[in-house]
């Protein structure tokens, strides 16, 4: 079970994991007859080990097994325990989260993909922003900002492009940002926290106040 990060503070814990797994060993690392049998009903080896990995994280987290439950939207939450939970998967890697405030996270894998799809998720101020010499890096972190906050609010539908706008700023391995969130519902600055893994990106945000 390699453990890339396991950070905590007073406003988020979270756990970083880099599968090598297969199946049957995450299933003996779970333990819970109820849960291995929930993931032998998806249909795919990656279903199976994303739902299986997430489980084993939330424990690690909680030091139980919550029950998870997604409401109307698709975001998960715990219906016995009191604090918010975030979960992510890209290839490899899966993360989850606890936090008592409101929290989104996201791992993406940076690609050339980002780069023929920038327009569906960033303004043509924000791409004035884009380091040419890490684009792709930059790209990403655009996009898996905007994801981990679409999910941190997860009860509104929200445009990519214009409600939530990227302030600029020159990527690092691992730093902050500021994302503007414009949007029916909500308006607000917030500081979104990224760092780089790879060939992927992670981010997250804490909606503390």
């Amino acid at each position: 079970m390699p453990i890339v990060k396991n950070f905590k503070s007073d406003r988020i814990d979270y756990i970083i994991w880099e599968l090598t797994e297969t199946v049957d060993e995450l299933e003996h690392i779970l333990s819970s007859s109820t849960l291995i049998i929930q993931g032998k009903g998806l249909k795919t080896v990656k279903r199976k080990k994303e739902f299986l990995s997430s489980r084993i994280l939330l424990k690690e987290l909680f030091k139980t097994c919550p029950e998870i439950i997604y409401d109307d939207f698709g975001a998960p939450f715990m219906s016995k325990l009191k604090d918010n939970i975030s979960i992510t998967h890209s290839g490899n890697y899966v993360v989850a989260a606890r936090s008592k405030y409101e929290i989104g996270i996201d791992i993406e894998q940076v690609s050339e993909k980002l780069n023929r799809t920038k327009h569906k998720y960033s303004s043509e101020r924000e791409l004035s922003f884009i380091d040419e010499s890490q684009k792709l890096f930059h790209l990403a972190l655009y996009w898996s900002a905007k994801e981990s906050v679409y999910k941190l609010v997860s009860n509104e539908a929200l445009i990519f492009d214009s409600d939530m706008q990227i302030e600029a700023f020159t990527p690092i391995e691992e730093s902050q940002f500021m994302l503007q969130l414009n949007s029916k519902k909500m308006k607000k600055t917030l500081l979104v926290n990224y760092q780089k893994l790879k060939s992927y990106v992670f981010t997250y945000c804490v909606l503390d106040s």
